[in-house]
């Protein structure tokens, strides 16, 4: 070896340890900036809790479905089994927050191929109504959302 290896080595991490400081001024993250809290919204009061009420859900059909489920919240509010039925009906106690309510809508029919019909109307406690039409063939699978009060004008 000519020279001297010790010497040599840390001569490179020298330069190293060197190279890396501008490197970690420019990748370095900045603080958050500081954040004050204003006074006015510190004494806002809290919104007071969404209470639960009665809703009253109708489905009506063009068609009897060969199945048929409606879904609120995950849990199954309606369904049917090999019903002539046409309408369906159903009372549910739910939050209706501001966002509105999401209902899932399944249905099948037999061996149908002409396009049929599902009118879906939501009746709040204060007798106010929302409705929603949908149209399917054979199988029928809809997410419905009906606005609450910030939908309403």
């Amino acid at each position: 070896m000519i020279g001297w290896p010790v010497l040599r080595a840390a001569v490179a991490l020298l330069f190293l340890l060197l190279a890396g400081l501008p490197l970690r001024w420019l990748t370095r993250t900045p603080p958050p900036p500081a954040v004050e809290v204003s006074s006015s919204l510190a004494n806002e009061p809290a919104e007071p809790p969404l209470l639960p009420e009665i809703l009253t859900v109708t489905v009506t059909f063009t068609l009897p479905p060969e199945t048929f489920t409606l879904t609120l919240l995950g849990s199954e509010i309606l369904q049917s089994t090999g019903s002539d039925q046409f309408d369906f009906s159903t009372r549910v106690e739910a939050i209706f927050p501001p966002e509105g309510i999401d209902l899932v809508l399944e249905a099948e029919w037999k061996e149908h191929f002409r396009p049929v019909k599902s009118l879906v109307v939501v009746t709040r406690a204060d007798g106010s109504q929302q409705k929603q039409t949908v149209a399917g063939k054979k199988t029928l699978s809809e997410i419905l959302t009906f606005p609450g009060q910030e939908g309403t004008p």
